[in-house]
C-alpha cells in the first residue's frame, strides 16, 4: 500500500511540475505598469466622487509585437492586505471586454472624506491570455463636503506700511521758473574695488522722465502716476559716473524730481544717496549735457521743493502700494499613542508655506494655485506621517499675500483684492488602535507680523529682513512671548 501511494505520488509530482510550466507558459507576455489616478502617482486628496484611472502596458518579452489588450479586471480594497489577498471589498470589475486603459472612472462603492483606496489591475491579450496582476497602488480622497473641514478661517487683520524707497528724499528742481524741461545732473563715485552688488534706482518725476547712465538711456517713466525703478548695478564702473535725468515740462508744476539711489556693498551695507542740492539742473538741454565728461559748472546746484508728500504732487510714486508683512502662525500640539497616518490638509490664502517640526512638509512653491476668491479656493494635501513624531509637536505656517491680498491697486494696472491672508488648516491622525485625532486651525492658534519677511508680492518681490529670524519658531517648546 505504501508503494502505491509513493507511486502515485511521484507520479503526481511527475505531471503537476510540467503543468506549472505549461501554465506560467501560456500567461500573456502583457503586464500593466504606471498605473495612475486623476493623471497622478499615488496621488493625495482627489476630491472627485468617481476618479479616473490609467495604467500602461509593457510585454516580459522584448521581442513581441503585435500585443494588445482586450479585456481588463480592477480590483480595489480598503486596505493592501485585502488587495494582495485578492479581497476587493470597494470595487471588482469582473472581467470587462474592452481595450481601455485610460480615464477609466472608478465605479465601485461611495468613497468618503479621507479614505484611502488600494487598487490593481490585470489584462487579456488578443490571444486571449491574462497578466499577472498589476503590482498595488493607491490613492486618497480629500475633504469633499464643507462640513468635513472642522477648523475655522484664521488669520490678523491690519498691519500695513508704506514702502520706503524715497525715504529721506526731496523734491528738487530750478530757482527759475517755467515749463520747459529740466536737466538734472549727479556724479557718483564707485569704489575701485569692484565691491558693489547692487545699485537700484528710484525716481520720480513731475512729468515724463528719461533716465541716462553714462549717457545711455536707462529706463524712462510717465509723469508722477509712473515712478521709475531700475537695476543700474551692469551701467556703472568704478571710479566716477554719471546719473542725468530729463523732466519734461507738465505745465505750471513741472520741474520736479524726487528719488534715492540704493548702492548696496558686497558685505551687506547700503549706502542711500538721495536728491538733495548735490544735484546739478539746467533749463537749457546742451550737447552731451547727459555724458560723463560734460562740464556741467555752469549749472545751478539743485534747488530743494520741499519733503515727500509735499503739495501740488502728494505721496506719489510708490505710495498707493501698501507694504504687509508675512504672517508667522505656530500651535503646539501633542499626538498620544501610535500614528498611523497622518495627512495635513492646508489652504493658506493668498500663498503659504507649511512646517511641522522645522521641517517642510514639502517642495511646493507658490500655493495654492490662484482662483477667484470669490467662487473657489483650492487646498493641498500632504502625507505628514514621517515628520510627526511621540509627544510634543509643532506646525508653523509663514503666510503670504498672493493675489488675495493686494499691495497694489492701481498700477501697473487695477488690481483686485480679497482681504487680508487666511489660513484654513485640518491635520488628521489615525491611530493604530483605529481613534482618529485632529488639530485645526481655531482661536488657540498664535500669531505674529514680526517676522523677516517684511514685505511679499509679485509686482516687487520679497523685502528679507535677516535680522528678524526667529530660531525654533516652527518648532515645538518656542515661547510665544509678543504673539
Amino acid at each position: 500500500m505504501c508503494r502505491i501511494i509513493l507511486a502515485l505520488s511521484c507520479w503526481g509530482f511527475s505531471v503537476l511540475f510540467p503543468l506549472a510550466i505549461l501554465a506560467a507558459q501560456a500567461a500573456s507576455p502583457l503586464r500593466p505598469v504606471d498605473l495612475r489616478c486623476e493623471y497622478r502617482k499615488h496621488p493625495l486628496g482627489i476630491d472627485t466622487l468617481q476618479p479616473r484611472l490609467s495604467w500602461k502596458l509593457k510585454s516580459s518579452d522584448p521581442q513581441t509585437r503585435g500585443r494588445m489588450q482586450t479585456a481588463y479586471q480592477i480590483l480595489a480594497a480598503s486596505t493592501e492586505e485585502l488587495l494582495r489577498n485578492d479581497q476587493g471589498d470597494l470595487w471588482v470589475t469582473g472581467k470587462v471586454e474592452s481595450d481601455r486603459s485610460i480615464q477609466l472612472p472608478y465605479g465601485g462603492k461611495p468613497l468618503s472624506s479621507g479614505k484611502v483606496v488600494w487598487w490593481k489591475v490585470r489584462v487579456w491579450d488578443n490571444d486571449g491570455k491574462p497578466s499577472g496582476w498589476s503590482e498595488p497602488s493607491w490613492w486618497s480622497m480629500g475633504l469633499l463636503a464643507a462640513g468635513d473641514w472642522k477648523g475655522k478661517w484664521i488669520g490678523l487683520d491690519g498691519g500695513e506700511g508704506k514702502p520706503e524707497q524715497l525715504a529721506g528724499a526731496q523734491w528738487i528742481g530750478s530757482s527759475q521758473p517755467g515749463s520747459e524741461t529740466k536737466y538734472f545732473r549727479r556724479t557718483l563715485e564707485m569704489p575701485s574695488d569692484n565691491s558693489v552688488s547692487d545699485v537700484l534706482v528710484y525716481l520720480v518725476g513731475s512729468g515724463d522722465s528719461t533716465l541716462y547712465v553714462n549717457g545711455e538711456q536707462a529706463a524712462i517713466a510717465k509723469g508722477v502716476k509712473d515712478p521709475l525703478s531700475s537695476d543700474i548695478t551692469g551701467a556703472l564702473h568704478p571710479g566716477t559716473n554719471l546719473l542725468a535725468v530729463a523732466v519734461a515740462g507738465s505745465g505750471a508744476n513741472s520741474g520736479g524730481l524726487i528719488g534715492t539711489l540704493g548702492v548696496k556693498r558686497a558685505g551687506g551695507e547700503t549706502v542711500v544717496v538721495p536728491t538733495d542740492q548735490q544735484w546739478r539742473v539746467s533749463s537749457n538741454e546742451a550737447p552731451n549735457w547727459n555724458k560723463r565728461d560734460f562740464n556741467d559748472s555752469s549749472w545751478e546746484a539743485a534747488k530743494v521743493l520741499g519733503a515727500y508728500g509735499m503739495a501740488p504732487w502728494g505721496e506719489v510714486g510708490w505710495a498707493e502700494r501698501s507694504v504687509l508683512p508675512a504672517r508667522l502662525l505656530r500651535k503646539d500640539f501633542g499626538a498620544e499613542g501610535q500614528v498611523k497616518r497622518a495627512t495635513l490638509y492646508v489652504s493658506g490664502l493668498g500663498l503659504f508655506e507649511a512646517y511641522l517640526n522645522g521641517k517642510r512638509v514639502s517642495n511646493d512653491a507658490l500655493t495654492p494655485a490662484l482662483s477667484d476668491y470669490d467662487k473657489r479656493v483650492f487646498y493641498l494635501t500632504y502625507d505628514v506621517t514621517k515628520l510627526l513624531r511621540p509627544g510634543r509637536n509643532a506646525l508653523g505656517i509663514i503666510l503670504g499675500n498672493g493675489r488675495f491680498f493686494a499691495p497694489r491697486h492701481k498700477v501697473p494696472t487695477f488690481t483686485r483684492t480679497f482681504g487680508y491672508p487666511k489660513l484654513l488648516l485640518q491635520l488628521e491622525m489615525e491611530l493604530a488602535d483605529g481613534r482618529l485625532a485632529r488639530v485645526t486651525t481655531d482661536e488657540s492658534w498664535k500669531v505674529t507680523t514680526d517676522g523677516p519677511i517684511r514685505a511679499n508680492n509679485e509686482y516687487d518681490g520679497e523685502v528679507y529682513d535677516a535680522r528678524r529670524e526667529m530660531e525654533g519658531w516652527n518648532r515645538p517648546g518656542f515661547r510665544e512671548s509678543g504673539w
